[in-house]
């Protein structure tokens, strides 16, 4: 089991405008968290490989996405994922036998969902097989099968 001093939370790439970051500084700062919490702010691409792999859990808490990179990038590098049902998480998740990993956004308060899930994937503390993990191959032939669909209506 993890203890408060053993965990370190990273957060990476850019968080909107300054006064939300300093809110969720303010944030950190007030629960005691600031030995816990790295702002890193934006990571260049060829570095986020040595992220994904140092982790032990990829987090994407979104209320809305397109389609990530994140998620197919942090499972390629066998890094599980625990992530909310929007924009192409859940298919990700699903092909990666981690359904349980999906946090269904209902409201904006799914923080207790969120930590359910966050708990469950570090205790089961396993990485994903590279062969459930889509090739970007293949991720780019379902897109280009979508649009061609869509081009037929």
């Amino acid at each position: 089991m993890y203890k408060r001093q053993d965990i370190t939370l990273l957060v990476a790439g850019r968080m909107g405008p300054r006064s939300y970051r300093e809110y969720v500084e303010a944030m950190v700062k007030s629960l005691g968290l600031e030995n816990n919490v790295r702002f890193l702010g934006y990571v260049q691409h060829n570095k986020l490989p040595l992220l994904y792999n140092a982790a032990d859990l990829t987090v994407v808490p979104s209320y809305s996405e397109g389609g990530p990179l994140v998620t197919p990038e942090s499972l390629a590098c066998g890094t599980p994922v625990v992530a909310t049902n929007v924009g192409g998480n859940p298919e990700h998740l699903s092909l990666a036998g981690l359904e349980k990993y999906i946090v269904d956004v209902v409201n904006y308060d799914f923080s207790h969902n969120l930590a359910k899930a966050i708990c469950l994937a570090l205790q089961e503390s396993r990485r994903v097989p590279i062969e459930r993990v889509l090739s970007w191959y293949a991720v780019a032939g379902s897109y280009l099968n979508i649009v061609t669909r869509m081009m037929t209506y």
